[in-house]
């Protein structure tokens, strides 16, 4: 009969046991003395997939790790349990939502700075377009005055014509 297959979260939950027995930091270079000093075959982890159950611990919060002068070292101790599992989780998630909000803070800061610039592109075009007005009421009162004063010299030519239709009707009776 062959054996059953250890599932990811059995793995993890085993591995952790492992680290809270040990009570001691472990390097996970593949070296030989470094799995018999571990042992994860007294827990039904196979060697292999060590590495990878580590890592997720370590992301899921429940294992620390550190970078010492080139190698790296993971532990967890059982009197941090209550930490890991009360803040690391809420921690973890704190984080990832401020990480969104602030995200989310940058893109509302660049969608109100193309805004700001376009309000003033549209000030700009607003007193453009007032100057704008404004001249072309000016040109509209200036063609009314010339409209005007070629009213007012039209009828000052034909009265000075009648004029001297009449000055000149006079001279020939």
């Amino acid at each position: 009969m062959s054996r059953k297959g250890v599932s990811a979260e059995e793995k993890k939950s085993r591995m952790v046991q492992l680290f809270y027995e040990r009570g001691e930091c472990f390097q996970l270079k593949f070296h030989l003395r470094n799995w018999k000093k571990l042992r994860p075959k007294e827990k039904g982890i196979v060697a292999n997939s060590v590495k990878d159950v580590v890592q997720k611990l370590v992301e899921d919060g429940v294992v620390d790790t550190d970078k010492i002068s080139g190698s790296i070292y993971f532990w967890a101790f059982p009197r941090l349990i209550v930490l890991h599992f009360s803040c690391s989780k809420g921690f973890t998630t704190r984080k990832r939502k401020l990480v969104e909000l602030e995200n989310k803070l940058d893109e509302s800061c660049k969608k109100l700075k193309l805004m700001e610039k376009s309000a003033e592109g549209s000030k700009e075009n607003r007193e453009d377009k007032d100057k704008r007005n404004r001249i072309l009421d000016e040109i509209n009162d200036l063609e009314l005055a010339l409209h005007e004063s070629k009213k007012k010299l039209k009828h000052s030519q034909d009265t000075t014509r009648k004029d001297t239709s009449l000055s000149y009707k006079k001279l020939r009776y």
